[in-house]
């Protein structure tokens, strides 16, 4: 086992480590996780919706934009606005858990986790276009714009990852010293 001092603690989203926290009860398990880091690395969990409260299984979600701005909503009732559960969730975690990241895995095309190119609808449930970010995402790069962020996608093509990582050790470090 590695010293607490070579740990890098990367945060990842959960269905990704395989546990069934997912709108409909199910995971989204990504063995390249597994297959590619090693003892060097310890993953950490996260699943905003579920420690927001949200449960299991639950409606699912979606970014809706609102002339107000863009919302995290229940996809069958726009009006079941989620985006103040998962934002609370997000301050309560940034100091506690997630400064202590070196990086961080996210779910791509999330409504909460989703680094980049997420679904936007309007109220009706239309697509306005793919580049939104998801609202815990957004919060945690926002909070942290150093870490070193990618999607299970981007982790999968080796060229990525190995920039990923990287980047992430670079990152550790920062942190170390």
């Amino acid at each position: 086992m590695p010293s607490v001092a070579t740990v890098i603690r990367l945060g990842v989203s959960q269905c990704l480590l395989g546990d069934s926290v997912r709108y409909d009860g199910k995971h989204k398990y990504c063995a390249s996780l597994q297959e590619n880091l090693n003892g060097e690395f310890v993953l950490e969990g996260f699943c905003p919706e579920v420690a927001a409260g949200m449960g299991v299984p639950r409606p699912p979600i979606q970014l809706v934009y609102f002339h107000s701005g863009i919302e995290v909503c229940d996809v069958a009732n726009t009006g079941k606005k989620r985006t103040r559960q998962l934002t609370d969730y997000a301050r309560c975690e940034m100091q506690r858990r997630i400064a202590t990241l070196s990086g961080f895995i996210f779910k791509k095309g999330s409504p909460s986790c989703g680094p980049e190119g997420v679904a936007v609808f309007n109220p009706q449930g239309h697509v306005l276009h793919r580049q939104g970010v998801g609202v815990f995402a957004a919060m945690i790069q926002q909070q942290f714009p150093q870490l070193p962020v990618i999607d299970e996608k981007g982790f999968e093509n080796p060229m990525r990852r190995e920039q990923y990582l990287h980047a992430v050790r670079a990152y550790f470090q920062t942190q170390s010293t």
